[in-house]
Parts: C-alpha cells; structure tokens; sequence
C-alpha cells in the first residue's frame, strides 16, 4: 500500500506542475518538463525549444536554469543546460536538491540562441518530503 501512494504521489507531482511564458515576441518558443528521481533529491529538467512556425529546434546557443522558494528567495541552486543531439532537447544534469525542504519551488530557464534571441520559462514544481506527510492507514 505505501508503495502504491508514493507512486501516485510522485504521479501527481509532475501532473500539477504548471509553466508559465515570459519573455515574449521571441523568434522561438520553449517547454519546460521535469524529471523527479524516487525519492525528490534530485530532479533534471528537460527543455524543448523550437523556432516558431518550425519544427527545426533550437541547436546552438547557450541555456541555464536557477530555483527559487516560492517566495522569489534564491535557494543558490542554478547552473548550465546543455543541448543533447540524441534527444533534441537542452537538459540539466541530474540538479541535487536533498538541501531543499519540502514546499513550493519555481525554476526560470533561459535558452539563448546562436543570434542573441531568447526565450524562458517559470516552471512551478512542488519537493515532498515523506516525513512531512500524514497519511491515514486504511481501516483506522
């Protein structure tokens, strides 16, 4: 039973993430996804960007990410997203986030083309710690 509720807890997480645009009028657009490892200490991010009115994706440039509390306080986490030609997506590696407790967080991703154009994205994600749960056994 306490398998099946962190399988869907983990299956909820990633489905109330919500991303948010900014930055418009760019000549391409991104999408933001993550990836949670089992136990929320870590968590990669996954960036499609493509040009507009194309499905040609956006291959040379530069890109990065930084987290923040809720509250817009910089957890100090950011780094560099590399673009991975096998995928067709620029990625994080594996972004250590144990220190972090259990709440709300945001991630801003930026992804600079070969010809000065960007674009980003705020992606909303929440860390659950499991020792911060209550959760009811069946039959009590």
């Amino acid at each position: 039973m306490r398998k099946r509720i962190e399988i869907i807890l983990n299956i909820w997480l990633w489905m109330v993430l919500v991303g948010m645009a900014w930055g418009g009028g760019n000549s391409f657009y991104i999408l933001v996804t993550p990836e949670y490892n089992y136990d929320n200490n870590s968590i990669k991010f996954h960036v499609y960007a493509n040009y507009r009115d194309s499905t040609m994706p956006v291959v040379r440039g530069s890109g990065k990410f930084e987290i923040f509390y809720e509250d817009s306080r910089q957890t100090g986490i950011k780094g560099k997203l590399f673009f991975n030609r096998q995928t067709g997506r620029w990625e994080t590696g594996a972004v250590d986030v144990s220190t972090l407790p259990h709440g709300e967080y945001y991630n801003i991703v930026s992804i600079t083309d070969e010809h000065g154009d960007k674009a980003g994205k705020r992606l909303y994600f929440f860390i659950i710690r499991k020792d911060k749960l209550k959760i009811k056994k069946e039959g009590n």
